[in-house]
């Protein structure tokens, strides 16, 4: 990015900290694709150029006096091709679905909420399998009504906007579909193609859509029982699809059959994780959820990290405590938090099992959470508990001060977050509408605020660097110290402050208090260092 002028870096929106993730299994792709809506001046049509070393294509879609005299520089950047276009307009969509199918698509065009979302439900099935769909700059979607952006203006009500005019309202609904094979709900469908999206991770400014590669497609969980109520479930469809964009055109483009090549499954990198799953009796492998395909790019960066520690909550007979002991080669600690009747055995199977210690607690209890937060910091946590959705929420607001910088708070099975009222879980029964229930009794909707705080409801949360929702799970990632340093700067105000008071008076409104009305703080001790448990 050095001296192209770029805004994605260092100079303003540090989104570089995602990017370099994201991008580097392409980064040496032969014949890799990747087109931007957006030239501007071509700043990142440069970067990405010196980037990708066998890139067949870096497409940028150029509008705007801002973007006047890109073509001519183009033109001594390898493989890049700039064309003129109106992301808001049908013949734009249907350029790049001939041009396509595509490895990565960014969109850094009009900034206008109803564009970002036409475009994406245009385009994604031009994402070839295993690509990324990225979106920036989402700070408009918080703007004051009439606010002018590059070319339009801003409607609506900022923070309180809904999925008509909001596109970050509007990509929260797929949070909701990812979790449809857990739930058995194979109609729980907003857009042709949504089947395909296998993870989506939130950062300060952006959102990057990942489609399943072949391979992992073969690994998505199969649709379980049906659990959910119907009517409810046929609503919420019926309200997400009333606000799908159809703008100058009633259908969206469809991409031709001979933009489509066969399909190639991604290369496997490691099975470093499933083997250590293997015999263990974890549900969090191929045997039922699939989550190794998430952990195993979540975990990596610990496995071999010197005085590593994690607990997992939710013990149950011990699968996963095992797969751990196996996975982390140089933790200090691998702490599982038991309760009920289905982990009666596991403390003596434990002590078979290097560095795992189980203790006794109920998440939902305050002298539990204390106990973590004095057993801490922790690089990992892990909700696997009781599954009721108040818990999950409830202990990801107690336990996120006892997450190490860099560290990650991950809640499984958000499944039950969907179930009809009065449906059992493990020890507790389920409450509400399931699909339609607010921030007061659904983890999933209390955590989606957490999606509009990263643009900036509890002390901490401006640590949280990014948030990862994958099928039926949802991952924290904490900013380390070197991330928290690139942090962008906060720009000028550019809100409307009665609006965004409002809101914030709303989500602290369901905060959870659950059994106490002060959440238990991590004593100071606990967070001088990393001190053994004694079971």
């Amino acid at each position: 990015m050095k001296g192209t002028a770029t805004d994605k870096g260092p100079a303003r929106h540090n989104y570089h900290r995602y990017y370099e993730k994201w991008l580097a299994p392409f980064q040496h792709k032969p014949g890799f694709k990747l087109a931007e809506i957006g030239a501007e001046r071509g700043g990142s049509l440069h970067a990405w150029s010196r980037y990708f070393s066998q890139a067949a294509v870096i497409c940028g879609i150029a509008y705007g006096h801002l973007s006047e005299n890109v073509e001519s520089k183009a033109t001594s950047w390898d493989k890049v091709v700039v064309l003129r276009g109106d992301q808001s307009k049908r013949e734009t969509m249907q350029l790049l679905l001939d041009k396509g199918p595509w490895d990565v698509i960014i969109d850094d065009g009009s900034h206008d909420p109803p564009h970002m979302v036409y475009s994406f439900f245009a385009l994604w099935s031009a994402v070839n399998p295993g690509g990324l769909y990225v979106v920036e700059d989402l700070e408009t979607n918080y703007w004051p009504d009439g606010k002018k952006g590059y070319e339009n203006y801003i409607r609506g009500n900022g923070v309180m906007n809904g999925p008509d005019l909001s596109a970050v309202a509007k990509f929260k609904q797929f949070i909701d579909v990812l979790h449809r094979r857990q739930i058995g709900a194979p109609e729980m469908s907003i857009m042709e193609g949504d089947d395909k999206i296998c993870s989506i991770e939130w950062g300060m400014n952006l959102v990057a859509f990942k489609k399943c590669s072949t391979e992992e497609a073969k690994q998505s969980p199969k649709f379980l029982r049906e659990n959910y109520d119907k009517a409810i479930m046929r609503k919420w469809i019926e309200d997400a699809k009333a606000t799908n964009p159809t703008m100058d055109s009633p259908y969206l483009p469809s991409a031709s059959s001979t933009s489509f090549p066969a399909l190639v499954g991604s290369p496997v990198t490691s099975i470093s994780l499933l083997e250590a799953m293997k015999g263990t009796a974890t549900d969090k492998g191929p045997a039922r959820h699939n989550y190794h395909r998430y952990y195993e790019k979540w975990l990596a960066p610990f496995q071999h990290k010197p005085g590593f520690k994690l607990a997992e909550i939710g013990a149950e007979r011990g699968g996963s405590l095992h797969a751990w002991s196996r996975y982390f080669s140089q933790a200090a600690l691998i702490c599982g938090i038991a309760y009920g009747h289905l982990s009666e055995n596991v403390e003596s199977k434990a002590t078979s099992w290097d560095k795992v210690v189980v203790l006794r607690g109920d998440q939902s209890k305050r002298e539990t959470m204390q106990l973590l937060l004095d057993k801490g910091p922790w690089d990992v946590i892990i909700d696997d508990g009781s599954h009721d959705p108040p818990h999950m929420v409830y202990s990801f607001f107690a336990l996120w001060s006892a997450v190490n910088p860099g560290g990650l708070y991950v809640v499984e099975d958000l499944e039950t977050n969907y179930w009809p009222d009065g449906k059992k879980g493990y020890e507790n029964y389920i409450r509400g509408n399931g699909v339609m229930n607010g921030p007061d009794l659904s983890a999933v909707a209390k955590f989606k605020q957490f999606i509009d705080v990263l643009h900036r409801i509890m002390e901490g949360d401006d640590k949280i660097c990014s948030i990862e929702w994958g099928m039926n799970l949802v991952a924290f990632k904490k900013c380390s110290t070197e991330e928290a340093k690139q942090s962008p700067k906060f720009l000028r105000e550019n809100y409307d402050k009665a609006i965004m008071r409002k809101w914030i008076e709303d989500a602290k409104a369901t905060n959870p208090t659950m059994d106490s009305p002060y959440l238990p703080s991590a004593s100071s001790t606990s967070a001088r260092g990393h001190e053994a448990i004694r079971p």
